[in-house]
């Protein structure tokens, strides 16, 4: 616990010298920016504004966002921003551990609209989610009470497991077509490493084109949980338009409390 505190703080670090490098740059507007460690009190509710379809579904638990065993489906599990949040050209990332056996479906969401998100068994958004395989993800879009529109598969160089600690981004922008990208990562020795990736142009009649929330889900079972959320706000383009700097990486990674002085790099885009 003493080393995942490090690590977590080395994080916090590294964002506010993103933040603040953004700030001098004067180019982007941060306001729309979310990050959560979720190191909070253990809780049956998520706090911090988050809205749960279904309140059962998460729990926080030992400085994490914990799923829990249900019997309702993905669509009603989702844990998501209010609507004064919603964004159009937006990435959202998450961190995730395996905690069981099974693998299961965590995902993430962009673009969940607020007139159809509370309805039971009724989503509209883009999904990147792990297709209950140690070796496969997928990127799609869910509309209604169907079942999700794979846009494309992400297939992992590195298989997951219980040991290393993931993370998944997904990224939209535009509107016609929309421009989708999802990456799996594993977090290494020198920073996240891309063990999977994929990309859409989705130009379907039924496309998500308008703003929306985003959020955290999975089906029934309870092998994982999600940390260090983040929420960044592409400026209203694409990121070859206006980049938003992300960080992807910190070295050290993590340290043990009282170690010598060291020098933090930190990894990224733009």
């Amino acid at each position: 616990m003493q080393e995942r505190r490090m690590h977590k703080d080395i994080l916090a670090a590294g964002f506010r010298l993103a933040l603040v490098f953004l700030l001098g740059l004067g180019q982007v507007a941060l306001a729309q920016n979310l990050t959560d460690d979720f190191e909070r009190p253990n809780s049956a509710d998520l706090g911090n504004g988050w809205i749960e379809k279904v309140p059962e579904a998460f729990s926080l638990a030992n400085g994490a966002a914990a799923k829990n065993a249900v019997t309702t489906g993905y669509r009603d599990n989702i844990a998501y921003r209010p609507a004064s949040e919603d964004l159009l050209d937006v990435e959202v990332s998450s961190e995730f551990t395996l905690t069981g056996a099974s693998i299961g479906y965590p995902q993430i969401w962009a673009r969940l609209q607020s007139n159809t998100v509370a309805t039971p068994n009724v989503a509209d958004g883009y999904v990147l989610f792990i297709d209950n395989s140690s070796y496969v993800g997928v990127l799609a879009r869910q509309t209604g009470d169907q079942w999700v529109w794979t846009l494309a598969n992400v297939y992992f160089n590195t298989p997951l497991n219980t040991t290393d600690r993931f993370r998944m981004r997904l990224r939209a922008t535009g509107t016609n077509p929309v421009e989708l990208t999802a990456y799996v990562e594993r977090l290494g020795q020198s920073g996240w490493d891309v063990i999977g990736e994929a990309s859409a142009s989705d130009n379907a009649a039924n496309r998500i084109d308008t703003s929306g929330s985003v959020g955290l889900s999975g089906y029934v079972e309870s092998s994982y949980q999600f940390d260090n959320f983040v929420r960044t706000d592409l400026g209203g383009g694409p990121p070859s338009d206006n980049p938003v700097p992300v960080t992807t990486g910190l070295t050290p990674s993590a340290l043990d409390e009282g170690s010598a002085g060291f020098t933090l790099t930190v990894q990224g885009t733009s």
